[in-house]
């Protein structure tokens, strides 16, 4: 069976919207555990998919963060 983190930190490139939910609580998981370089690694390979992602990862956090208190 396939490694699901690296199923996630490297989708496809018709993976769809589900995948790219999945990849942004990734990155902020990531973030929240210390882990900020594997963060930035899976924000960079999602930036590659969509352009309009944020580069700085603290900015990155911040704006799922108020996404998720807004929903």
């Amino acid at each position: 069976m396939a490694d699901p983190l690296v199923m996630l930190a490297e989708p496809e490139r018709s993976a769809g919207p589900q995948l790219d939910a999945h990849q942004r609580a990734l990155v902020v998981e990531l973030a929240a555990v210390g882990l900020r370089d594997a963060a930035r690694d899976v924000l960079k390979r999602a930036r590659a998919h969509d352009a309009s992602l944020p580069i700085d990862l603290d900015e990155f956090v911040s704006r799922e963060r108020d996404a998720a208190t807004e929903a």
